[in-house]
């Protein structure tokens, strides 16, 4: 199991669209097609950080007040969590996507002073905080 925080998963409540945080839409995942499709164009641009990571899994998840992403690189027992405080008036997948040009910029700053791969990738990893995983900590659905 993952170390507890004081912001969960588990304690954000259901109703509230995954793209923009929009309230009463009931059961379903969105509030439309359009704001499903912001969000997946977010993370499919996106792709490329989680590639120079080593990424094996990754999440992400958002509060009233954090957007949180959760990463495991291929061949680490840990999880390296990215937080960063939502901004008023802002969707989470606007945030979200700030969020990786940050890490995405501190790659490649790295990788311009370096000329290595590995130590931008290093380098973005040691921002993160790092969270201990148990032996029997299934893969995320």
């Amino acid at each position: 199991m993952l170390v507890k925080s004081k912001t969960s998963a588990h304690s954000f409540h259901q109703g509230v669209c995954l793209s923009c945080g929009a309230g009463n839409i009931g059961k379903r995942r969105y509030c439309s097609i359009r704001c499903r499709q912001q969000l997946r164009q977010k993370l499919n641009t996106r792709s490329g950080l989680l590639q120079a990571l080593n990424t094996r899994y990754a999440t992400f998840y958002f509060t009233d007040t954090l957007i949180v992403l959760d990463v495991v690189p291929h061949g680490i027992r840990e999880v390296f969590r990215y937080k960063a405080r939502r901004t008023a008036g802002v969707k989470p997948a606007e945030d979200f996507g700030a969020m990786s040009n940050r890490l995405g910029d501190a790659w490649w700053a790295e990788e311009k002073r370096t000329a290595k791969n590995y130590l931008a990738s290093r380098r973005v990893l040691e921002m993160a905080e790092r969270l201990a995983m148990a032996e029997g900590l299934k893969r995320p659905r």
